[in-house]
């Protein structure tokens, strides 16, 4: 085998190496690392749905039964992060609240009205390529 050919292949094996590595990293622009909080006064909490990114495959509501008063979990929120806090009867209140685990600052906190469900949500802003 010629040294042209040895350099060819050599080459072809990094070039596809290098290309599927980067094919199976989950892309990063624009997301976030944030903090989902939620709470319930009178009554427990029946389910949350946070929403998250969730590398190939992508965005994801995935509700949760949570049956407590209180729920946390940390997530990748991708630009546009909310949560859905649904009580578990008419006689309780449910709040949410969504941070920015790095600087630990609130993006979004709210309180529903008795029985209904808390919705928060925060449009972050892109990095500017």
């Amino acid at each position: 085998m010629s040294n042209s050919i040895r350099l060819l292949a050599a080459t072809a094996l990094v070039a596809v190496t290098a290309f599927s590595m980067t094919a199976c990293a989950p892309a990063r622009s624009g997301h976030s690392s944030i903090t989902y909080l939620a709470w319930s006064e009178g009554g427990n909490i029946a389910s949350v749905a946070p929403y998250t990114v969730d590398g190939l495959n992508g965005a994801l509501v995935l509700p949760e039964d949570v049956n407590d008063n209180r729920w946390q979990t940390d997530a990748d929120g991708g630009s546009g992060p909310q949560l859905t806090v649904t009580p578990e009867n008419a006689e309780t209140t449910a709040g949410c609240e969504i941070r920015n685990r790095a600087t630990g600052e609130v993006l979004d906190r709210q309180t529903a009205d008795l029985g209904q469900p808390a919705r928060c949500e925060a449009l972050l802003a892109k990095p500017a390529r």
